[in-house]
């Protein structure tokens, strides 16, 4: 329980039930958690806490006024005008600052965390009301020494997967 006049307004990410039941699926969904919350930058989504409660297993994490880049480039191809040049510029800046940061994280004894979010696309990009950009959904990142999911299917978005992601290679 806050203390009174605390608030904080919070996404709360909620494994789906059916979901729960699959031991795998769990544990993509508490090394999202895991990973996310290793990761304090400006350009990455805060993870405040992860728990079970009544049967459901959730992630909180901050609540971002904004947009993915997806939507702000349908709306601008709508209107028939480009992301100005210096604003896509800022994005990228960004998001490749926040990536880096998860790229170079260290734990505590100074051992890297080799996090890789592996599925960076405009939807897991979102720019804020201020115009700061938040990378999001690292539902499939995993530690770059983890073996490859079983079943071999490489995870993320083709159209935005590094060459040796689409290979399978390690990332």
């Amino acid at each position: 329980e806050a203390m009174v006049g605390f608030e904080k307004e919070i996404v709360v990410k909620i494994l789906q039930p059916k979901f729960a039941e699959n031991p795998r699926v769990v544990q993509m969904f508490l090394d999202e958690a895991r990973l996310a919350a290793k990761l304090n930058h400006q350009s990455i989504v805060h993870v405040y806490d992860v728990a079970e409660d009544g049967g459901l297993t959730y992630i909180a994490m901050e609540y971002i006024r904004g947009e993915t880049l997806t939507e702000i480039v349908r709306r601008g191809l709508a209107a028939k005008k480009y992301i100005p040049l210096e604003h896509a510029v800022h994005v990228v800046r960004q998001t490749a600052a926040g990536l880096a940061y998860a790229h170079a994280g260290r734990d505590p004894d100074g051992q890297l965390l080799r996090i890789v979010h592996r599925d960076v696309s405009p939807t897991n990009i979102l720019v804020t009301m201020e115009g700061q950009t938040k990378i999001v959904d690292f539902g499939i990142a995993r530690d770059q020494d983890e073996l490859r999911e079983e079943s071999g299917i490489i995870p993320g978005k083709a159209s935005y997967m590094s060459p040796e992601q689409v290979r399978g290679e390690a990332v």
